[in-house]
This record gives structure tokens, sequence and C-alpha cells, in this order.
């Protein structure tokens, strides 16, 4: 196993709200030693969300959720404030499970390092299949980007001139295409 396959040591926990508590999404992070906790376990799915949020974050747990009222709506935001809660926000709800599970995956380091380096309150957003988890190349001699292709006039199609053989004077002309000369 090399460095970016061993498992995380679990510092911070994840709390995956009722909207993004998946079997799969916390199968995944646990197998990948992170410390996942779920809304159900805990809350019932009728819980206000100032109540969960509050007792989360006096856990110390991070949460993940899929909830924009969380963020928007007052009495929501309030609790975020006062319990100095830390908010990871998925920007898109309409995505399956499946999807959100490998963008979290994905992420993982990120979320645990900002939920571990910053104080709440705070919210976070998480784009589901944003490149950024992949870094810019550094190029060694002779690498670099592939040109793009540029069209010189050389390589421009230019229709071929046909030329048409005189007709002969035995063939007969066409009145139209080649009228008589007086």
């Amino acid at each position: 196993m090399n460095n970016s396959e061993q498992p995380l040591k679990p510092s911070i926990t994840l709390f995956l709200d009722a909207t993004h508590q998946a079997k799969i999404t916390a199968k995944l992070l646990r197998d990948l030693g992170i410390s996942v906790e779920v809304h159900k376990r805990y809350f019932l799915p009728t819980e206000s969300d100032p109540v969960w949020i509050a007792d989360c974050t006096r856990r110390g747990w991070a949460i993940i959720s899929g909830d924009k009222g969380i963020e928007y709506d007052g009495v929501n935001r309030h609790a975020v404030v006062t319990a100095r809660a830390k908010i990871f926000l998925l920007t898109d709800t309409e995505s399956r499970g499946t999807e959100w599970a490998a963008s979290l995956v994905m992420a993982r380091h990120k979320i645990l390092r900002t939920a571990a380096e910053n104080n709440g309150p705070f919210y976070c957003a998480i784009e589901k299949g944003k490149d950024d988890h992949v870094g810019k190349p550094n190029f060694l001699e002779g690498g670099g980007p592939i040109p793009k292709a540029t069209m010189t006039e050389a390589q421009i199609a230019v229709p071929e001139t046909v030329i048409v053989p005189e007709a002969k004077e035995s063939a007969p002309k066409h009145p139209t295409l080649f009228p008589e000369e007086d």
C-alpha cells in the first residue's frame, strides 16, 4: 500500500446528515479509515436542524449535508453560528448516492484537513466531479502541452479545377451551354 492508500487516522468524525446518509457513502469512507456517523443512528428523521447541528458540533463532528436550507434559512444559519459548526455542503442534490460517495472519497483528504485546521463556524462547498483532485503536470525537458492544430492556407481544401476538353466539330453542341456565335 502506498501513502495515498494508507487509512487516515480518524481524528475528525464526519457526520452524514439525512440527505446523504446512504450506506455506500458511509461504508466507503469507513473502509478508508475515516470515522463516520449517520443521522439515523442518533436522530429521528423529523428532528429539527438546529437540534442535530448543535449536538453534532458538541461532539466535534464535521457535518456533510446537501440541505441548502442549513446555509440560507435564518434559524438554521443562526444554529450554525451559535454552535460554531463546520458544514460541508454538497452543491448538487440531484445526483445519485454512488456519485457523491465517489466524490467524497476523492475529496476526503481536503475535507478532513479543512475541518482539522479551521475553527467553525464555516460553510464549505463540495462540488461533484471537479477535476481539482488532479494536480497540474510538472513537465520535464521536452514535455509540455500538445500543440493545437492550426489550419494553414496550404491545408485549406480548394476545389480542383476541372478542365473540360473542347468539343469536337462532329459533336453536337447543346444550345444553352454552347451558343452559336454569328
